[in-house]
């Protein structure tokens, strides 16, 4: 049985960033990745664990009421602009980042359950529209789970290429909740 819950405790936390390291060097070779310590303090951790209690996903979680800078901004990639060149007005956000899943466990009904965790979390704490910065097949994947619990995308654009990310192609989508 999965339990998914959001943590403050330190050995989990460890836990879902060595496997986050993991994952992103060895399976995906993302070399040259690092991760943000200021960013990953300031989100919240929503994991999932084994029967040994063991994390085997995870995904995080930043409110815009938390932090002025999302994981995904820079100078160059600001949400502000975007919801202002769409003509929405700015409300309270999330961004959704790193969610990861070990290898054995990649099932359809994890990243639902995840979801589901975080559509709930996000509501509790009254948050408008979700941000989620991914490749495309995932932003269609994140897309058709969503809309089972109501957030429907309104905004897709093509977003950023970095190195870190071997160049890869990375789509923002914008979901109102």
């Amino acid at each position: 049985m999965t339990n998914i819950f959001i943590t403050t405790n330190d050995q989990i936390k460890t836990e879902y960033f060595n496997l986050r390291l993991k994952i992103f060097k060895q399976e995906l070779f993302w070399e040259k990745y690092e991760s943000n310590i200021e960013l990953d303090k300031k989100s919240h951790l929503l994991v999932a664990t084994n029967e040994l209690d063991e994390v085997i996903a995870g995904v995080q979680i930043l409110l815009s009421k938390d932090s002025d800078r999302m994981a995904n901004e820079s100078e160059r990639y600001s949400y502000a602009k975007v919801f202002e060149k769409n003509g929405v007005l700015l409300g309270s956000f999330a961004e959704i980042d790193n969610m990861i899943i070990e290898q054995s466990h990649r099932k359809l009904n994890i990243i639902e359950n995840l979801i589901e965790n975080i559509v709930s979390f996000l509501r509790q704490n009254k948050v408008v529209f979700l941000i989620c910065v991914q490749s495309e097949s995932r932003s269609r994947l994140y897309s058709k789970v969503l809309k089972k619990y109501g957030a429907l995308a309104f905004i897709k654009e093509p977003w950023s290429s970095l190195e870190q990310y071997n160049f890869s192609k990375d789509f923002l989508t914008i979901y109102k909740l």
